[in-house]
């Protein structure tokens, strides 16, 4: 599956970025899913991925190249 995402350097906010990924994804292609947002970053549990969006968590320096390579940044 192709996925696009938002140019990176027009944002600050790493969670604004993630969330919009998530978001373009989704419009595009409405089985694209939070789970399998977190299957490419190699999570266990897509709820992570869904408290770091939230603000609730952090993303933690395990996951940023894991993140990195999802995201093919």
């Amino acid at each position: 599956m192709l996925v696009s995402k938002p140019n990176i350097f027009s944002y600050l906010d790493y969670r604004r970025f993630l969330g919009d990924y998530y978001a373009e994804n989704k419009k595009q292609n409405p089985s694209f899913s939070l789970r399998y947002f977190g299957q490419m970053a190699g999570l266990r549990s897509y709820n992570y991925l869904k408290l770091v969006i939230e603000g609730k968590r952090n993303l933690t320096p395990t996951f940023l190249e894991p993140f990195a390579k999802a995201l093919r940044l």
